[in-house]
């Protein structure tokens, strides 16, 4: 944190927070507002930064897991506890730094669940490893590109 810069506005802010406090309103009100501006700034610049890394670690594979549920679209219950589940599975992926959760979908008698990685064999063991640890039966397809 010391070395990221967000100490530069801090400076002028609190500088500008005594002035006030003392009476000198037109510095103080001046220092204050460099200081906020500083701190949009360094705001824009890390998300920036933030935007560049994400779209730089592209996940080209992906893996589907699908799960029965009693009926078409399933009932609340099976689709909560498949929810609570996709939130496990999505800790030990991201754990593993072996992906992402991408999403689900109900329908035609299946609960898919979409995860992406950037080496589909690696992904698909891990879940795999991870339903079997639990006692879960699911297919667990690989989509080639």
């Amino acid at each position: 944190m010391f070395g990221s810069g967000l100490w530069a506005p801090l400076i002028p802010l609190l500088v500008g927070a005594v002035l006030l406090v003392t009476g000198e309103r037109v510095w103080g009100v001046s220092l204050m507002a460099a200081g906020f501006l500083g701190l949009i700034a360094i705001g824009f610049y890390w998300n920036r930064k933030l935007e560049e890394a994400m779209a730089s670690a592209t996940f080209d594979a992906q893996v589907i897991v699908s799960l029965p549920v009693s009926s078409e679209f399933g009932t609340d219950d099976e689709r909560d506890s498949y929810r609570r589940l996709a939130e496990e599975l999505e800790r030990r992926v991201v754990e593993r730094g072996a992906g992402e959760y991408d999403g689900d979908g109900a329908g035609e008698g299946s609960y898919d669940m979409y995860f992406a990685g950037q080496d589909n064999q690696r992904l698909a063991q891990i879940l795999r490893a991870s339903l079997k640890a639990k006692g879960i039966k699911a297919r667990v397809e690989v989509v080639e590109d």
